[in-house]
């Protein structure tokens, strides 16, 4: 899911987006899969605030409207006084101010995972276009809907203690259950023929003598800056949309724009890193399908981090996405009582937040990594994807409807 608004820059002075988060951590570290622990949906917010003292006054404003004390804004306090959401948002729309949602479904974000590293891995050189981006699309929604939470774990496991073994039980257990679900349509098998040719090519590869073959079959982990490894942090993939998007909006001219994001003890090395990785694609990037964005910058904007207790434009972020984050949660679980003022505030015209819902989409969900992007797909992996599109007889049809 996206959203943005044009931006209200002024000229000849920096203008700074604050970014900020909710339902964070390690995507991949969860006690039990099922609901994530009441936390399904990951959201990251950012805001362009040119005036940031400006927004501070609006917002105290606001905030003794309401009776909300300063060290309640950025907490669950929030979601007694809705009503003072509703004027934040109302306060970022009317004053123009531009905003970039991330909004991701977890279970969907290791579907994307699973489908970009075992079934249909990128062809380096080869350009994503609408019809490859359907059918991962398509492959990934499958993973989501049929596949059962038992196969997610084993993946899970797989990249907590990557090994043959735990390869091997994972993909063996997919393409027992898109057998045994072939009346569930073409989909399911061109699912197990990807799966079959996956496995066959890993035993190969290993048979020959990569004993690490593995590893090509599963998310790379990064490193913290306390050298622990941390697997699948949607925070990643979603900073770099949202970066890439301001800079599509923008027209490459990011000269004036520095990012500012709320503090990450653990993952502001990895962040950087990752910001570092997405600005060394520059002509790469047209072989990424990203019609919402643009990785080729010409031009990059610092990184920085502030404490939310002390940068009201992190706090303005923060609303914004434990809002969307929320909504989103009830709109898809529990929509009969999501509250008027709640769907009010996310708006669906123009006046309001007007977010396009694009949930599910697989996008350029794959993070960028420096690792990722040195790879070089073999034959195998590109004859796989090949074999699957020509299996699927009814693609073309259903791409044209």
């Amino acid at each position: 899911m996206f959203a943005d608004r044009k931006l209200r820059m002024a000229k000849g002075q920096k203008n700074d987006v604050f970014c900020t988060r909710l339902s964070f951590g390690h995507c991949i570290r969860v006690n039990t899969l099922s609901g994530f622990n009441d936390q399904p949906i990951f959201c990251l917010a950012a805001v362009g605030i040119a005036d940031e003292p400006s927004l501070e006054r609006e917002v105290n404003h606001l905030r003794e409207k309401h009776g909300i004390r300063l060290d309640e804004i950025k907490s669950s306090a929030r979601r007694e006084r809705p009503e003072f959401t509703y004027e934040v948002v109302k306060l970022i729309c009317t004053e123009r101010y531009p905003f970039f949602l991330e909004v991701m479904d977890k279970k969907f974000y290791l579907a994307a995972h699973m489908t970009s590293r075992q079934l249909l891995p990128p062809i380096r050189g080869l350009a994503a276009d609408p019809r490859t981006h359907f059918f991962q699309n398509l492959v990934a929604d499958y993973l989501f809907e049929r596949v059962p939470d038992t196969i997610f774990a084993k993946f899970i496991e797989a990249c907590l203690s990557p090994s043959h073994e735990t390869l091997s039980a994972q993909v063996s257990a997919l393409i027992d259950f898109a057998r045994a679900d072939a009346g569930a349509g073409e989909v399911a098998a061109v699912v197990w023929d990807l799966a079959t040719t996956a496995l066959k090519d890993y035993e190969e590869a290993r048979a020959e003598g990569d004993e690490n073959g593995f590893l090509e079959y599963l998310p790379i982990p990064d490193d913290n800056k306390y050298q622990k490894r941390v697997w699948i942090l949607p925070n990643l993939s979603a900073f770099t949309n949202i970066y890439a998007r301001i800079n599509l909006y923008q027209k490459g001219r990011l000269a004036n724009v520095r990012l500012i994001h709320d503090e990450q003890l653990q993952f502001d090395e990895i962040l950087e890193s990752s910001k570092g990785t997405a600005e060394a694609l520059r002509e790469r990037a047209a072989e990424m399908f990203t019609p919402h964005s643009d990785f080729n910058f010409k031009e990059t904007a610092p990184l920085s981090f502030a404490s939310s207790t002390k940068s009201v434009g992190v706090q303005v972020a923060d609303i914004l996405a434990g809002f969307s984050m929320r909504y989103v949660r009830d709109f898809f679980s529990d929509l009969a009582n999501v509250s008027p003022i709640a769907c009010a505030t996310f708006g669906n015209d123009a006046r309001g937040l007007s977010l396009a819902e694009i949930l599910r989409s697989a996008g350029n969900g794959e993070r960028l990594s420096g690792q990722w992007l040195a790879q070089q797909p073999g034959e195998a992996g590109c004859n796989r994807v090949l074999r699957a599109l020509e299996r699927w007889i009814g693609f073309e049809n259903a791409l044209g409807q």
